[in-house]
């Protein structure tokens, strides 16, 4: 999640001639100037890690020559972090910890090792000093708190367990090795992050829930597992953000719903994704959520199937065709040939056009009580932020050799085709760096709509109406 800073005024002390200074005035002007430094911190970065703050498993150092040893000690390495309020961590010399964590029998648990800022002013002085340090604390704990900076994480089974190293460290974790994975960096922050779900899919099997790469869920979503394709497609996404787009994050929590929930209000997500099926097998009287959902600035994506319009074998027919159009100019054909080609693509190109629209048409009833009635013909113009931000596209991707269709009303997406399929690698290693490129950069684009379309129209609303 994005923490941004306090929304409070800042104080600071008015100096004029004549003004009396005691400890808590002189105490209160260095605050401000902490709070100000923290703000800066709070408002452009991350938490996380600076250097160092390694983390290795070491003998027991309270043991008894030839009495077993508990496995559970930790050396820490010297280094410096930054917390979510912009404080500094600075641990300068190796320390020592134990796990005392206690697992029960038929059970297993993960374990985070953190460390924290400690403010002097918060701890008990038995004597007044000049000087106090700041200081830190390192602990153990099963739930992240937003001030914990990370150090590592371990999953422990019952009984004796002896700490490791992972023998390869850039691949899988087991129980009992330290897992540095997850360590967060310093780093700029994103400015904002998308909260995406997407609609119950037969294809998700039920075993894969309760995913590593989410920390919590409402009674509203379900997690998806790991071994789900769709998963694994937003994961890659998220992970190209940074280089690609690093004003954009995805909120973790990636959510499947299911169509019996949507009485629950869903205005928190900014997008949602479900297929053509899905949204004509949604009931009546669950439309008022999902207008909410896109009153208050959300998108949703209704992912179309090509298959289902049985358009294929025109698509590649007028690809054929403009192929043959373009080679026909370029040797100079004798014009009549080339009229007769020109012509049968505008026959082939009049009879997608007509199966487009008799999509369109059904969807007509449920856009308007939708709140997002469809008035035009939905084609993204030149200066459509779809097309243009922040990549420019004239051709949209093509997935499985198929052009992307994209018609836009409101905050109703139409796409004709699986942009998210070539986020991820497939199976075979077929498609190129160019088209997994493509359909990332242009669901940037998707995310940042997404993003100004919710932003934009929260300055229209009272957010706590």
């Amino acid at each position: 999640m994005l923490y941004p800073p306090a929304q409070v005024p800042f104080r600071r002390l008015r100096i004029y001639d004549g003004l009396s200074i005691d400890a808590d005035r002189w105490q209160q002007s260095h605050r401000y100037h902490r709070l100000r430094q923290n703000f800066h911190y709070q408002a452009l970065h991350q938490a996380g890690i600076l250097s160092g703050l390694g983390v290795a498993p070491m003998a027991d150092p309270t043991a008894i020559e030839g009495q077993a040893q508990s496995g559970r000690w930790l050396k820490i390495q010297p280094g410096m972090a930054i917390d979510a309020a912009g404080n500094p961590i600075i641990v300068p010399e190796p320390m020592s910890f134990q796990i005392q964590a206690d697992i029960r029998a038929g059970e297993q648990q993960t374990i985070y090792l953190v460390v924290n800022y400690v403010d002097p002013d918060d701890l008990r002085q038995t004597q007044p000093q000049d000087w106090v340090q700041e200081t830190f604390r390192i602990r153990e704990t099963t739930c992240l708190a937003l001030l914990d900076v990370e150090l590592c994480r371990v999953t422990l089974l019952p009984g004796t367990m002896q700490l490791a190293i992972p023998p390869d460290v850039m691949g899988d974790v087991r129980p009992g090795e330290l897992d540095l994975r997850d360590r967060p960096r310093v780093q700029l922050k994103p400015h904002v992050q998308i909260k995406a779900a997407f609609f119950g899919d037969n294809h998700v099997p039920n075993s894969a829930v309760n995913a590593p790469w989410q920390s919590s869920f409402s009674n509203l979503s379900q997690p998806i597992g790991s071994t789900s394709p769709i998963v694994d497609r937003w994961r890659s996404f998220a992970q190209a953000l940074p280089s690609l787009s690093p004003q954009l994050s995805i909120d973790p929590q990636l959510t499947r719903l299911e169509l019996a929930d949507l009485a629950t209000p869903l205005r928190d997500y900014d997008l949602l994704w479900l297929t053509e099926a899905q949204l004509k097998a949604l009931p009546t009287d669950r439309y008022p959520a999902l207008r909410q959902q896109l009153e208050w600035g959300g998108v949703c994506v209704i992912q179309v199937d090509p298959a289902a319009l049985n358009w294929q074998e025109l698509v590649n027919v007028a690809q054929e065709l403009q192929i043959a159009l373009r080679e026909a100019e370029q040797e100079q054909m004798p014009s009549q040939q080339q009229l007769q080609l020109q012509l049968e693509l505008k026959a082939i190109e009049t009879e997608i056009e007509q199966k487009l629209d008799d999509l369109v048409n059904d969807l007509i009833p449920i856009a308007i009580q939708l709140g997002q009635p469809i008035t035009h013909s939905g084609i993204l113009d030149r200066q459509h932020p779809l097309r243009r931000t922040p990549f420019l596209f004239a051709q949209l991707p093509a997935i499985t050799d198929q052009p992307l269709q994209i018609l836009n009303w409101g905050g109703l997406v139409l796409m004709i085709g699986d942009l998210s399929h070539n986020w991820d690698l497939d199976a075979n290693f077929s498609q190129s760096r160019e088209e997994i490129r493509a359909a990332q950069e242009f669901g940037i684009n998707l995310l940042h709509f997404t993003w100004q379309r919710r932003d934009r129209t929260s300055l229209y609303y009272d957010p706590t109406s």
